[in-house]
């Protein structure tokens, strides 16, 4: 009878430390941020001031967890805190792109157009190469991309306008070593924040041409470019002869022809 009073006892006693561990469980309650354009927050952060954003901004210095940005380089600075800076990884460094997530405690204090008080920062792939002259090109000089204007989108980087230029493998020289780099078509996509891109030739005209190629980048200055059969536009044909270019005229690239580029 003891016995079983005192086993009795212990299982209640067991069980009153079991519920009062649960109920002391925090859990966060979910996150609803707005995104918003880095041009459109810095031109008016009191508009957003007790509202959950999301944004990229460029890290200027970093001390613990607290993090200085600016909206660009040169631009409006903002002050980060939080967990999120603290808690963030990769770790950022001076000089990268970071999207945040967060409040905006204040919209003004010394210095500084708003104070975000953070509870995610994360450091896209695409931030790497944002950080270099946004240009990378293969090791034997047949293919160079470009990016000459790019703004950050919800969960990727949208690359507005760039430049692919391309000589054949069949060409007697190599973009590198001659003025005229053979052929150049205009580029448009997206990188998302993994680090995978997905790009359109362009005509001329700005028109899509009925051919792409991807772009992964690989998160140690080079990326993997894979194209879809690309045929040559009528203008390049004959210039593509002058250089020693040879074989079938009408293409420029093969279906699922790869090449690894880097950084510059």
């Amino acid at each position: 009878m003891r016995f079983a009073f005192l086993f009795a006892l212990f299982f209640l006693l067991t069980l009153s430390a079991g519920c009062g561990g649960r109920s002391a469980v925090y859990r966060e309650p979910p996150h609803h941020p707005e995104f918003v354009e880095g041009a459109k927050f810095s031109e008016n952060p009191a508009k957003f001031k007790g509202k959950e954003v999301q944004f990229v901004a460029r890290v200027v210095d970093i001390d613990g967890a607290a993090m200085q940005t600016e909206m660009h380089e040169g631009g409006p600075r903002l002050l980060v805190e939080g967990k999120g800076v603290s808690a963030a990884e990769p770790r950022p460094s001076r000089g990268d792109y970071v999207r945040l997530y967060g409040k905006v405690e204040e919209d003004d204090r010394a210095g500084y157009v708003a104070v975000i008080d953070s509870y995610k920062v994360t450091v896209p792939r695409w931030s790497e190469l944002m950080r270099t002259s946004r240009s990378l090109r293969s090791d034997d000089g047949h293919v160079e991309v470009q990016i000459l204007s790019a703004v950050a989108a919800r969960n990727s980087l949208e690359v507005k306008e760039g430049n692919i230029s391309l000589m054949p493998e069949s060409a007697a020289t190599r973009l590198s070593d001659i003025a005229f780099i053979g052929m150049t078509l205009k580029i448009r996509g997206e990188i998302d924040d993994d680090g995978e891109g997905d790009f359109d030739y362009l005509e001329r005209s700005g028109q899509r041409m009925r051919s792409g190629f991807t772009l992964d980048l690989d998160g140690d200055g080079t990326a993997t470019f894979k194209t879809e059969v690309l045929s040559v536009p009528m203008e390049y044909k004959e210039a593509l002869k002058a250089v020693g270019a040879s074989g079938d005229g009408s293409v420029a690239l093969p279906e699922g022809k790869t090449y690894r580029l880097r950084y510059r």
